[in-house]
């Protein structure tokens, strides 16, 4: 199974994105009283075909893994000891289809919600369809697969979603100052409620927020986020600062600076003459940018997944082309990891473990869960295994 395909951006058209940005060290060093680090403590493998999985959800009762395919739409519920008890897959816009690509699930009761491009359904344990829900707001050309943008919590016992569907709720353009004031994070989704205007924002962007004081405009910012009880963690993929909300309301309850080791930052481009510049031929060439790319909490530590970016220097020296050239990026902007205590570093090893992916959700133990890296292995495996992580004391 090639690497490639189980990239966690499924892109339904494809923009130019362009990074640049200068590099910020944070002072937050390790703290030296308490060090962690994620360790794999089990691994679950089972007999399935697909491209781009993706362990979407953990069963808070019966530790059944929710697994996905995107395109085309196909599901899995999986128990811990490998054995499939359940597979879905339809392609189409019928009751008890999902369109063309699905972007993500979640248990839900008794039930399971998938999100498909700009539409929500709950299916019943046969997947028969119970409600289907479409948000109001336009829609965008941005839609992305395996970032587990679809999640649950309870208000007063009744179960409700939060969602990104790739844009916030305004109609304003990116290359505006009203689009980053209307900006909203997600979209609460309460399945109970009337169908229309159902997907309440959440979230707007603070009045200290990069992405309103610099001024400039930058293209798709993407939120990573996760749910526990009432608590609402989230990071923006350019930004530097991590945030919690209450739920249902959205209240901010902290936004704190995440203490990276270093991260080029994304400068945007000119308000109003963005495109112009996209377009012009004329870019100078730039840092690339660094990413947050997963955000959790687990256990009463908050865990954030990132790549630091490259100087420029970096990106010149590199003399490969075409899937080579992406490879070694990738191989010299490794996916690090941080484990967090009221923003302050509790690892000392910042690089991720490389014989597994980034992990996609976290359960209500505290554990990580992922898929393993193949590209790491000197042979194609036959089955298909999950990971376990845990964050544990690191003795060395």
């Amino acid at each position: 199974m090639n690497i490639l395909k189980r990239n966690l951006l499924f892109v339904i058209s494809l923009p130019l994105v362009f990074s640049c940005g200068n590099n910020s060290k944070s002072e937050n060093s390790l703290d030296q009283a308490s060090s962690y680090k994620l360790e794999i403590v089990d691994s679950v493998q089972v007999d399935i075909l697909g491209s781009g999985l993706s362990l979407v959800d953990v069963h808070s009762e019966t530790g059944d893994l929710l697994v996905i395919q995107p395109n085309p739409p196909k599901l899995w519920v999986l128990s811990q000891e490998g054995e499939v008890k359940q597979t879905w897959s339809k392609t189409g816009d019928g009751p008890d289809e999902i369109g063309s690509v699905l972007l993500s699930a979640e248990f839900f009761g008794e039930d399971v919600a998938m999100m498909g491009r700009m539409v929500v359904k709950i299916f019943d344990h046969d997947f028969k369809a119970k409600g289907s829900f479409r948000p109001d707001f336009s829609p965008s050309s941005m839609a992305y697969a395996g970032f587990n943008h679809l999640q649950e919590f309870k208000e007063e016992g009744s179960s409700q979603l939060i969602t990104f569907f790739g844009k916030p709720q305004t109609n304003k353009h990116w290359d505006t100052p009203e689009y980053y004031y209307e900006y909203n994070t997600v979209d609460k989704l309460d399945p109970s409620k009337p169908l229309k205007g159902n997907f309440k924002p959440l979230g707007k962007l603070e009045k200290d927020s990069r992405f309103i004081v610099s001024g400039r405009s930058y293209y798709y910012i993407k939120p990573t986020f996760d749910i526990k009880g009432n608590s609402l963690i989230y990071a923006y993929n350019w930004d530097t600062v991590l945030y919690k909300r209450s739920l249902p309301n959205g209240e901010l309850i902290s936004s704190t600076p995440i203490p990276f080791d270093e991260f080029y930052l994304d400068k945007g481009w000119t308000m109003g003459k963005a495109r112009q510049e996209m377009n012009s031929g004329n870019v100078a060439p730039r840092d690339k940018s660094g990413s947050v790319e997963r955000v959790f909490q687990s256990n009463g530590f908050d865990v954030v997944f990132y790549r630091s970016g490259l100087t420029l220097e970096t990106l010149q020296s590199i003399t490969l082309d075409g899937i080579e050239r992406f490879r070694e990026e990738l191989r010299l902007d490794y996916s690090k990891y941080l484990i967090l205590k009221e923003g302050k570093r509790l690892n000392s090893d910042l690089k991720m473990i490389e014989r597994s992916l980034l992990p996609s959700v976290a359960d209500n133990e505290g554990n990580l869960w992922t898929v393993q890296n193949v590209n790491a292995l000197e042979e194609e495996p036959d089955l298909i295994t999950f990971y376990k992580l845990k964050i544990v004391p690191d003795e060395n």
